[in-house]
């Protein structure tokens, strides 16, 4: 069942569980229009949830996501600090050698050749490669997952999870 929320717009059931009609804009991030989904799309019991949010979670989720909107400036450096330490432990030891890639970056690499290190050194020179936002998920407890297309890693991406506007875990899509 879908519901009207004058915060959210309408709130209908989408392909990741319940989705709003307000859309995200965060620069610097892209695109303008970044889906909020509201709630878990899941149970315990790993059930996709059927039941549309109520009007009360919907007050709460929009709490949530409103203190997330006038804390972002210091989240935000806090989410490129701890994202660029995620790098350096998971990722660094591949990128910053010769590494082979048919197609990085839009670079077509003849077969054999090898792709240059990408002298990543600083969490500004790291964020470039996750600016894009896939979708926000606004969850019970003041919780928000923010899932990126992250460049370094196509296959698993990147997903920040943030409590009280506090990170508290980061990794794969889906590991948070």
């Amino acid at each position: 069942m879908n519901h009207a929320h004058l915060y959210w717009g309408m709130v209908e059931e989408d392909w990741a569980g319940f989705s709003a009609e307000l859309e995200a804009n965060i620069p610097p991030f892209v695109p303008e229009n970044i889906t909020i989904f509201l709630g878990a799309e899941y149970d315990e019991e790993g059930e996709e949830i059927e039941d549309t949010p109520s009007p009360n979670q919907l007050n709460v989720y929009q709490e949530t996501y409103q203190n997330f909107l006038e804390q972002f400036p210091s989240i935000l450096v806090e989410m490129q600090n701890q994202a660029f330490a995620f790098y350096q432990k998971y990722y660094a030891h591949f990128y910053e050698q010769d590494f082979e890639a048919d197609n990085f970056n839009g670079k077509e690499l003849a077969a054999g050749e090898k792709h240059p290190p990408l002298n990543i050194d600083n969490s500004s020179k790291h964020f470039v490669y996750m600016k894009e936002i896939k979708y926000i998920r606004i969850l019970d407890g003041d919780a928000i997952q923010i899932v990126f297309n992250y460049e370094l890693d196509t296959e698993h991406g990147l997903e920040i999870k943030l409590i009280n506007n506090k990170i508290t875990n980061i990794g794969g899509i889906a590991e948070t």
